[in-house]
Formats: structure tokens, sequence, C-alpha cells
């Protein structure tokens, strides 16, 4: 009684350990998906905002939201190889206002018109039997409207339209790590969605060039290799695997490597028999391949009891 006691005392407090766990997973979780694509001010005029991962769908979706043909742009991606990597939208707001009884803010005396014998000063254009208004325009869009009624004595009144100034944006890379930005802007009326006028927009986009390639003469690094080895003498031939150590590197940074030089490695064959290799150069053909960045191809000594021809592939732990 008391071992099956304690049995399930262990089990109740597992599972309260196991339920705690998986508690704060999902509220890390859900404090991380609140802080994605929260944008935050960082001063006046420079808004940060972190991406949001989504779907190819999400994607096109999003796009067409804001005008965009990505089909037009992919196909202008093709002949560079390129790849889509984000799509963003910018809105800035204006609000609309209305203000009236406002009193001129300058007047300017002329020659009034010829005035009839029986009238000193009189409205021969009913100015202040009508209101006079006056439309402002962006090109074809109208965004306010100027009114004056003579009758008042502050005869000037405005109303301003609430705009919307959208900007969308795709970046791309290509393979050869260079950004280009397909941009849009558009000017939109609030109160009226399909009242708008797409703007022409010079876009002009830096990117910081990637470090030159040099050596590091201490750029230490572990790789896990299959190997392939040959001998003269016992078995020709055995596979095997091996754990390698190598010190020096030359690339853009001390992970971004192209080339690594003298690794050290300990290993076993097919046969659980251990092994000692050496390796004078490694090269990453990681590089030329689409799918795997990372993939170290050497040619190098191996030693187990007999001197042999060691040809490895590995990928850096």
């Amino acid at each position: 009684m008391l071992k099956n006691g304690l049995l399930i005392g262990l089990c109740v407090c597992l599972l309260s350990v196991l339920g705690g766990g998986v508690y704060y997973i999902i509220k890390l979780q859900k404090s991380i998906d609140q802080l994605s694509g929260q944008q935050q001010l960082l001063q006046e005029g420079i808004t940060k905002v972190q991406s949001i991962s989504a779907s190819k769908r999400e994607l096109e979706s999003f796009a067409s939201s804001l005008g965009l043909n990505l089909e037009t742009i992919r196909k202008d991606l093709k002949g560079v190889d390129g790849r889509l990597s984000l799509v963003g939208s910018a809105v800035a707001k204006i609000e609309g206002r209305i203000e009236i009884n406002k009193p001129s803010s300058n007047i300017v005396a002329h020659d009034p018109p010829p005035q009839p014998k029986d009238c000193k000063l009189c409205d021969i254009y009913s100015y202040t039997a009508n209101t006079q208004k006056y439309p402002l325009n962006i090109w074809q869009l109208p965004v306010g409207e100027i009114s004056f009624d003579a009758s008042k004595n502050n005869p000037w009144s405005l109303e301003q339209y609430p705009l919307n100034i959208e900007l969308a944006l795709v970046l791309s890379e290509d393979k050869y790590s260079k950004t280009t930005a397909y941009g849009m802007m558009v000017v939109r009326r609030t109160d009226k969605s399909d009242l708008k006028m797409v703007l022409p927009i010079d876009m002009k986009i830096l990117s910081i060039n990637k470090p030159e390639k040099k050596w590091h003469w201490w750029a230490p690094h572990l790789d896990l290799s299959l190997d392939n080895n040959f001998r003269a003498q016992l078995t020709p031939y055995k596979f095997g695997v091996s754990l390698g150590f190598s010190m020096c590197a030359y690339g853009r940074t001390l992970n971004d490597n192209s080339w690594r030089l003298a690794r050290i490695g300990i290993g076993l064959d097919s046969s659980y028999t251990p092994n000692i290799s050496v390796h004078p150069v490694q090269y990453n053909i990681g590089e030329w391949l689409p799918l795997l960045s990372d993939a170290w191809l050497s040619v190098g000594l191996t030693y187990n009891l007999d001197l042999g021809i060691v040809l490895s592939l590995g990928t850096t732990l």
C-alpha cells in the first residue's frame, strides 16, 4: 500500500511539473505572437515593425489587398534568379478637419465693378445671397473644399477630407544577395476608399556590402563527416564516420567560410576500428548547392595500423 501510494504521489508530482511546463511554454508562445508584427515608435518619424511569418497564400492575399500583382514581380525576378523576401505596407494618415467662420488671412483692395446709380454698393454678383465654394484637388483626387460666405463677419470655411498615404513595398534578394525593391504609393480617401490616386515615386535603397573574404588564422570549428577510407593493405575500402576539428578558415566571417585548413579527425570505420585522419584543406561545396549550404569536402590521410587515403563529406556542428 505504501509503495503504491508513493508511486501515485510521484505520478501526480510529475504531471504537475509537466502541466506547469506546458502552461509556461504556451504563455511564452502567446507573448512571442503578441510581439510579432507589433510596431513601435522609436522616435518621431521612425517606426519599427517586426515581420510576421506567413504562408504563400497569405502573402498573395496581402499583396492583392495592397493592389500589387505578385506575378508581374515574380516574372521580373526570374531574370536575376531572385526570390521574394518581404511584402509590407506603410500608411501615413492625414486626419480630416472642418473649420468654419474663419476670417480672411489677407485682404487685397481693388477697384469695385461699376455700380447701379441708385445703389452706392450693391451685390451685383449675389455674393451675399450665395455661399461660394471651391474644391481642393490633388490632380483629380478631391481632398477638401473652401467656402466663402460674404454675409458673415468671418466668411471663410474649410473642409479637409481624411486621407491615407499608403506605401506598398516588396523586397527581393537574388543569388548574389543583391536586394531589389518594388514600391507603389497611393493616396486614398478614408471616407470613400474607392477614391484614390496612384502617385509616381522615386525610390533609392542602400544595402551594406558583405565583408570581403580573408584568412582567419584562428577560426576553430567542429564537424561530423562521413568517410570513405581507402588502404593499400588489409581491407582496401571501409566506410566510416569521424569527428573533426579545424583551426583556420578563409571566408567573409569566422563562420561564413569557403575553405578551412588543418583538420584533425578521430573516427570509426564500419568494423568499429578507430582511426586518426589529417586533412590539409576542406572546401565548402555547399556554396553551390541549393538546399545544403554547409557541406565540406576534403581529402586526407588516415591511419589505422595501415596508412590510407580518406575522402570525407561533412557538416559543421
